[in-house]
């Protein structure tokens, strides 16, 4: 399975050269932070992605990222991603 997996799920989207700074969603992710695991739930093309990326990046701790679709919610195509991405984390 392996094999078959989309590395680009495991890593975080770039920015682009004109994103717009959001301090009060960073600030609200920031107030969460505390917690092991952060689910942002909006509709498609909210940024959602984006901002938890640029968020992402002013944090010093290890993060992992999976980026997951309707084709993932078998469980061992989900478990496998997940592993994949915690690994990561790790060299």
């Amino acid at each position: 399975m392996a094999a078959d997996l989309l590395v680009t799920k495991l890593h975080p989207p770039s920015l682009p050269d004109d994103w717009i700074v959001r301090p009060r969603l960073l600030e609200r992710l920031e107030q969460g932070h505390p917690c092991p695991l952060t689910l942002v739930s909006a509709p498609a093309g909210y940024g959602k992605s984006l901002c938890v990326a640029a968020w992402l990046q002013t944090r010093a701790e290890p993060s992992a990222w999976l980026s997951l679709d309707a084709g993932d919610s078998d469980p061992g195509t989900l478990t496998t991603y997940l592993v994949a991405a915690v690994r990561t984390m790790f060299a």
